[in-house]
């Protein structure tokens, strides 16, 4: 009899823990699963994951739009095609603009949008500064938002260095 409850009040955790969970769809699930994976620290992937939802959840019903229609508008603000790499030969160093697959621009998304909340210094939550700075992101607010700033200071250093495109080799 004991073991029935602690079933059932186990069962009901489980279901207010679903229903909080935001519906995701696949495509979407690389982008949120790569940004909750990059956030973590120390092993605290619960915590991270709740922060993360609440700040998504407080957007979509803040801007009236679904949770996998803000990731899509996330990656197209700050999707690139080039990335700048150094090149040292011998003691001097050259920028050399690349392409970049899929894989990587995904990554470069998350990374631009964890290094923007990373340098946001007010004393606000994980979840408060995600929800500001994609807010600024979807705004295309490029003054305010630190990660569009990084995206176009990638884009601005492939463009003065495409002269040294043919040092890929």
């Amino acid at each position: 009899m004991g073991l029935k409850k602690k079933k059932n009040k186990f069962m009901k955790k489980l279901s207010i823990f679903q229903s909080y969970q935001p519906k995701i769809k696949k495509v979407d699930l690389l982008l949120y699963s790569k940004l909750v994976g990059m956030l973590i620290k120390k092993g605290k992937r619960i915590g991270i994951k709740k922060s993360v939802d609440s700040a998504f959840v407080k957007l979509s019903k803040t801007l009236n739009l679904s949770i996998s229609f803000i990731f899509y508008k996330l990656f197209t603000h700050l999707n690139t095609f080039v990335e700048v790499k150094q090149f040292k030969k011998y003691q001097k160093i050259t920028f050399i603009p690349f392409s970049v697959t899929t894989k990587r621009r995904y990554y470069l998304v998350i990374k631009w949008l964890i290094q923007a909340i990373r340098k946001n210094q007010k004393k606000k939550s994980l979840s408060s500064k995600i929800f500001e700075e994609v807010v600024l992101i979807l705004e295309n607010n490029i003054t305010s938002s630190m990660a569009l700033r990084l995206k176009r200071l990638n884009n601005r250093q492939a463009f003065l260095n495409r002269s040294n495109m043919h040092f890929r080799w």
